[in-house]
């Protein structure tokens, strides 16, 4: 979830806009009041988060804001009650405010901050509190010292100065420097205000973070993750619910896209030896092979580093098939700067192998450089396929290149869009279809447009692709999950009927074994009709 970026359209200067947005002017909070302080010390710290802005309701920008409060809120021993999310009208912000005021130990705003004539978050925080607006003159004075001294009274660009009577300018403290805060934020009574903009925001309260922490406790949580389907153990978990102990809570959070669990399993206590007991009792209780231990959350960040392991590890059946992959793409690097390659990728298993392995080796080798990556758009995808392909652009961090057609009409495209492309590395396999006799560098026939293909998993088997997937934790696509073994478009794919498992009796619905379950890789192109 985020939050809202105002654009100073009114404002000629670019230069004058980043001056306005700084955070020199940013309101934030600063000393604490003698009410947080009693607060804090309290057994008991709530918080009610409002999220103030049209555009998020209307979905035109999305709300970070809130996720960062709640996640830096639980990590301080705030338990957040409620998050609101209202549009830029005075009443209701005034409304919302004088609620929350009532109701929680600290209420923190977002948006709703600035020179516009629809930012009204200052003017309805004093109306919830029968305030006037009084013009601050340390405010103004930071205001005059970056947009000029012969600022008027009534400018709009002193419209920031202007806060209740009774707010509070404080300063806060760097987190890593430990210097004082050379800008001030405001509170009125326990309400605090932020800007919408998101790393304005998060600079300002992390200056300031301290002053809500629970000085009595804090949260400490403990993380299990279960491979079955949570109506799975639904029985033990409702039993095990009505025996915890006193101060221990259980969350069960679903993830139907992930490939290595299905349940994320949370528990939370104030007493850190009570979860953490609470932790093996649980445990103790789910299946014992149901209760992933060593999960990596992130494979992309640390693939250079599990490379170079798998590489020196002899024992690993993997080592001597990344070591022949990893041969031809350093030929190929060797051959073609990062700028003159791009990367076959529909979402399929074999390139989404043959993806991270480039990947490790450009994080080992070439440092902060990236590969780009070409999609031939000539089927009916999957939604699933496209959410997967979409997900990895961001997870790697890619430049995905989109071209619509077949593959020889494709690469057309690709020549005329890219001309400076000199090879295109692809996850074709030795039993694919048509690929008998190919070698690691194939150049495309004389009467086709002119690319090298590098394939470096020609001699990797099914078997040996899903090994290297699971065994790092890379995310797939979560077709594979679901009995799709080999996918093309939706018209032309079915699930793989070797992966049929018997109806359940109490349900009468069928069930799919996952890809990698799949005993004879002959069967891997079940259900594929091109």
């Amino acid at each position: 979830m985020h939050v809202t970026r105002r654009y100073l359209r009114n404002y000629p200067s670019p230069g004058l806009r980043r001056q306005l947005l700084a955070p020199s002017i940013t309101i934030a909070l600063s000393q604490a009041s003698a009410f947080s302080m009693a607060a804090a010390a309290s057994k008991s710290v709530t918080a009610g988060i409002i999220i103030i802005g049209d555009e998020v309701l209307k979905a035109q920008t999305k709300d970070t804001n809130s996720h960062f409060f709640c996640s830096r809120l639980n990590e301080l021993g705030v338990t957040v009650e409620r998050v609101s999310v209202i549009p830029d009208r005075l009443e209701t912000i005034a409304d919302e405010v004088r609620s929350f005021s009532e109701r929680y130990t600290f209420v923190f705003t977002s948006g709703g901050v600035g020179p516009t004539h629809d930012d009204v978050t200052l003017e309805a925080i004093g109306r919830a509190f029968s305030e006037p607006l009084v013009l601050h003159p340390e405010v103004a004075g930071l205001l005059r010292r970056y947009l000029g001294e012969g600022l008027a009274t009534d400018s709009a660009q002193l419209k920031l100065a202007r806060i209740p009577e009774s707010a509070q300018l404080n300063y806060g403290v760097h987190p890593r420097t430990g210097e004082p805060g050379k800008y001030p934020v405001v509170s009125v009574r326990n309400v605090y205000i932020f800007p919408g903009i998101p790393f304005l925001l998060q600079r300002s309260f992390n200056t300031i973070s301290e002053r809500f922490r629970n000085s009595v406790d804090s949260f400490h949580t403990e993380t299990i993750l279960c491979d079955r389907d949570e109506f799975q153990i639904v029985d033990l978990l409702n039993d095990f619910v009505s025996r915890l102990p006193p101060g221990v809570s259980l969350g069960s959070y679903p993830d139907y896209f992930n490939n290595f669990y299905r349940v994320k399993l949370v528990l939370t206590s104030t007493d850190s030896d009570l979860v953490v007991s609470t932790r093996s009792q649980l445990e103790s209780s789910l299946p014992s092979d149901s209760v992933l231990r060593d999960f990596e959350p992130h494979p992309e960040r640390c693939a250079a580093e599990r490379l170079v392991a798998l590489l020196a590890d002899e024992s690993s059946e993997l080592a001597a098939p990344i070591r022949r992959a990893v041969s031809v793409l350093s030929d190929c690097f060797s051959r073609y700067s990062v700028d003159e390659i791009c990367l076959g990728f529909n979402g399929g298993k074999d390139c989404t192998t043959l993806l991270h392995l480039v990947h490790a080796i450009l994080q080992r080798d070439f440092p902060h450089r990236r590969i780009k990556l070409l999609q031939i758009v000539n089927e009916e995808v999957f939604p699933e396929m496209e959410y997967f392909i979409d997900a990895t652009v961001s997870r790697y961090s890619l430049e995905l290149i989109r071209v619509a057609g077949d593959y020889r009409s494709a690469l057309t495209t690709l020549g005329l869009r890219h001309p400076g492309i000199r090879a295109v590395v692809m996850g074709t396999r030795g039993r694919d279809p048509h690929s008998a006799g190919l070698q690691p560098f194939a150049p495309t026939d004389p009467d086709w447009p002119q690319f090298v293909r590098v394939l470096p998993l020609l001699d990797w088997s099914y078997h040996t692709v899903w090994a290297f997937l699971r065994s790092l934790y890379v995310p797939y696509c979560v077709l594979y999950d679901r009995g799709f073994t080999s996918i093309g478009g939706y018209g032309n794919t079915e699930r793989n009927a070797k992966l049929l498992v018997p109806s359940d009796s109490s349900t009468g619905m069928a069930r799919y074994k996952p890809a990698y379950q799949l005993d004879c890789s002959d069967d891997e192109r079940e259900g594929r009709d091109d």
